[in-house]
């Protein structure tokens, strides 16, 4: 009886520990399995990027000329278009873009990073974060993090379920440690 008793605390710690971890890992730092994509060149070599203020991703060559970037998904690639001014459409195309936070765990674009730019643009069930890197080599790199409301539910109440199995189990493992200590007194 005593090694079912040490089976179910140990069981129980780490189911926990691993409900936990999950838990931060998906809802408070979204992203770790997310990875960067090589982008293809504006028509001239950029200097720097900068963000404008409907969400725009405006690269600027050293001659002064302007380019957009217009994040690209499965069905259009991504582009750089020339401008004179920021078109006041953001390169995800969404409404209610705003410079990104960086509440997430990026791993590093594949070189040195000469300019970054990041975004955060909210739909009504979905949520987007873009980040653009200028490297020194002048190659344009992208990481983008989708998440979608239904699928955070879900995976709150997959959360819920295990915590409440781990905790089951743990209460199981220590009534029996209770039990046996009361046993071992009387």
């Amino acid at each position: 009886m005593r090694k079912a008793t040490v089976v179910l605390l140990s069981v129980g710690s780490v189911w926990m520990c691993l409900v936990c971890i999950c838990a931060y890992l998906s809802l408070y730092r979204p992203g770790l399995a997310t990875r960067w994509r090589d982008e293809p060149p504006p028509p001239e070599p950029l200097m720097g990027l900068t963000l404008g203020e409907a969400g725009e991703i405006i690269g600027s060559a050293s001659d002064g000329t302007l380019y957009e970037f217009h994040y690209g998904n499965y069905r259009s690639p991504s582009a750089w278009s020339e401008v004179d001014a920021p078109t006041g459409n953001s390169a995800i195309s969404a409404q209610g873009c705003s410079p990104g936070d960086g509440n997430r765990i990026i791993l590093p674009p594949p070189g040195k990073i000469r300019s970054r730019v990041r975004e955060d643009c909210v739909y009504i069930e979905s949520a987007y974060h873009l980040e653009v890197a200028l490297l020194e080599n002048g190659d344009i790199w992208s990481w983008e993090h989708e998440r979608y409301a239904y699928t955070e539910l879900f995976l709150m109440f997959f959360m819920f379920i295990g915590c409440g199995v781990g905790a089951l189990i743990l209460l199981t493992g220590t009534g029996m440690a209770i039990y046996q200590q009361f046993k071992k007194t009387s």
